[in-house]
């Protein structure tokens, strides 16, 4: 592993997946994949969730039309929130790895809602928000230009 900033790391990017729109704790899917810091993928899953709860995919508005093509099969046969708790606990507070995501906070909310509604800690990790960094980068951006930009007269 090469060092960023002088500290070994790995990037960890992952998204969640609800059951039901109505209900943030029912966690049915975590994808993720760690990469290098040169974005080589060194290992990618879904992590499968028996969510234990009625399946509302299409949000909770009208007629959102989400269709996350779920095999409600493979998914009623995995291992609870409980039962995964530990291995995604341990991928997302390693110390070696980075986490990160885009608008990332909906997915940390559905992880907390999980944890309180299994009654088991919510687990304590750092990560960062591509949504977030693009739109302060953005906003630097347009402030330096404007500093910068000198006008002329004819």
């Amino acid at each position: 592993m090469r060092s960023f900033f002088g500290l070994e790391m790995n990037f960890l990017a992952f998204d969640i997946e609800a059951a039901n729109g109505y209900k943030p704790y029912s966690i049915c899917s975590v994808g993720y994949v760690v990469a290098d810091e040169s974005f080589n993928i060194l290992h990618k899953e879904n992590i499968w969730i028996n969510p234990k709860t009625k399946y509302n995919l299409n949000g909770t508005r009208k007629n959102v039309g989400i269709d996350l093509h779920l095999d409600k099969k493979v998914i009623d046969s995995a291992p609870t929130f409980k039962q995964a708790y530990d291995r995604l606990k341990k991928l997302l507070s390693d110390p070696t790895v980075r986490v990160v995501g885009h608008a990332v906070e909906s997915d940390v909310s559905m992880l907390n809602s999980a944890c309180r509604h299994n009654k088991l800690p919510c687990i304590n990790f750092e990560f960062i928000c591509s949504q977030l960094l693009f739109k302060l980068c953005k906003q630097r951006v347009r402030s330096l230009w404007q500093a910068l930009v000198v006008g002329f007269a004819q």
